[in-house]
């Protein structure tokens, strides 16, 4: 999926699109993990998070933030992507192991950004 974000990101550089990752593993992902981790990616810091916060805190934004399953059993690792607006509203999500739906969110970003 980061594959993916990096190919997105190249796509929208220089625009208003940013990009976040969050790690749902955070005792052994450290800053200086992430921080490789997003150099494999040639993540630009400007436009893409790599994101670490207590797993509680992961599980709350899962199931709250993202709406993806509940409190009780948030979906912590993912493959959809959720394309959030500037006001914060999520506009859909997107397999990130699909091709064609990640086809589908460039096209979405792209009437976002020119809406």
């Amino acid at each position: 999926m980061n594959s993916k974000i990096a190919e997105l990101q190249t796509v929208f550089k220089d625009q208003n699109v940013k990009f976040a990752a969050f790690t749902v593993d955070p005792e052994n992902d450290t800053i200086e993990r992430l921080s490789k981790y997003a150099g494999r990616y040639g993540a630009n810091s400007v436009q893409w998070s790599m994101i670490r916060m207590s797993l509680d805190s992961v599980k709350i934004l899962a199931a709250k933030g993202f709406l993806l399953g509940s409190p009780e059993e948030p979906i912590l690792h993912s493959t959809r992507f959720a394309l959030v607006d500037t006001k914060g509203m999520i506009r859909g999500y997107f397999d990130g192991m699909d091709e064609k739906e990640v086809v589908k969110l460039q096209k979405a970003i792209a009437f976002l950004l020119h809406k």
